[in-house]
């Protein structure tokens, strides 16, 4: 029960209050495990986003491997908010099943292209843009700025997992996983915006190169004490705005555009044109003021995220086309049961897709 909760990222307090209980009833269930009611056993279960079965298990599972946190926090940190363990648990099973179900070889075959940028000294974003088939005339284009367009060509060409769940309040913006081995990860959080979310799929994949998984603040992270984050914001800086395309911006409307051509953020143009002082840092605290007063008024307006979607949408969104048609095909092959589909999708089994008889 204990490793539970924890796993989900709550406190005793949180469970207290999600049962009507008292605290020192929930610590003494953790203890002894005595006298607890199996309907209270199925209500943890669903507010662990778990099956009731696991509670009756011989032995306590393992905990999830959680990434190192490489955020610039200047607080005191009362642990990960709940939907963030739950992004690093679905992240670290997806890859689990993923492994299971296939040959070691494939995915061993999938990542030749990390081991030439580790082994044999290559230019690791002239090599990348070369594998990801993509000129920075072709990234100028309007339909490959897209997060989605990042997303399937790392997929598909790199053989790394692009997941997005939500994250509570920004608390990151996303992580790499590659604590388990082939195949390796990115998950970051949907409700970032659409170029913070492209910068931050670079940055995470600045870590799966240097071989260090994290949890990030990607665009928040300036201080150079912060020598392995600054290193992965500095790759995904090159990698989306080489230093042959930047242009000094005259104004902030200019620099709106400018940033806009190369399908970036205004803050990461900004951060950009700073390190390679082509802007004075009068004008970059004047940028930053501006955008942190609009991104102030983005975070105002009403969200209605996933309202009226269906939900096998949902659930490709969430996962990638890469894992979704992964777990569809072993369904259909009779590899995966509808429980297993329907704990690894979160969607209804019927219509999915119908297995040979």
């Amino acid at each position: 029960m204990q490793w539970a909760r924890q796993e989900a990222g709550y406190s005793l307090s949180d469970v207290a209050e999600y049962l009507k209980a008292e605290e020192d009833t929930l610590k003494q269930w953790e203890i002894d495990g005595k006298e607890v009611r199996y309907t209270t056993l199925t209500k943890l279960a669903r507010y662990y986003k778990r099956q009731t079965a696991v509670f009756f298990l011989d032995k306590t599972p393992k905990r999830t491997k959680i990434p190192k946190d490489y955020r610039n926090l200047n607080l005191n940190s009362k642990g990960l908010h709940n939907e963030t363990m739950l992004a690093i648990r679905r992240t670290s099973r997806y890859l689990s099943v993923y492994r299971e179900l296939s040959n070691e070889q494939v995915y061993n075959d999938q990542y030749k292209w990390l081991k030439s940028i580790r082994d044999d000294n290559v230019d690791s974003i002239t090599y990348l843009r070369n594998i990801l088939d993509i000129s920075i005339a072709d990234q100028k284009k309007k339909k490959n700025q897209t997060f989605n367009s990042w997303r399937k060509k790392i997929e598909d060409k790199l053989g790394i997992f692009v997941f997005q769940f939500p994250i509570n309040n920004y608390e990151l913006d996303g992580f790499s996983y590659i604590d388990d081995g082939f195949p390796y990860a990115i998950t970051v959080n949907n409700k970032i915006t659409e170029k913070r979310k492209i910068f931050t799929l670079f940055h995470e994949l600045g870590h799966i190169i240097d071989g260090h998984a994290g949890l990030c603040l990607a665009t928040e992270v300036n201080s150079t004490s912060f020598n392995i984050e600054a290193k992965c914001n500095t790759f995904a800086a090159q990698f989306l705005m080489p230093e042959t395309e930047m242009v000094t911006p005259s104004d902030y409307d200019d620099l709106h555009q400018l940033a806009e051509r190369m399908g970036v953020s205004k803050e990461a143009y900004a951060i950009r044109c700073k390190s390679l002082r082509i802007i004075t840092d009068t004008d970059f605290n004047h940028y930053m003021a501006i955008i942190r007063q609009m991104n102030g008024k983005l975070k105002t307006k009403k969200k209605t995220d996933g309202f009226g979607i269906p939900r096998d949408v949902i659930s490709r969104s969430q996962r990638g086309d890469k894992f979704y048609e992964f777990v569809v095909s072993n369904y259909e092959s009779q590899r995966l049961n509808p429980t297993v589909v329907r704990d690894l999708l979160d969607i209804k089994v019927v219509g999915l897709g119908r297995p040979p008889k």
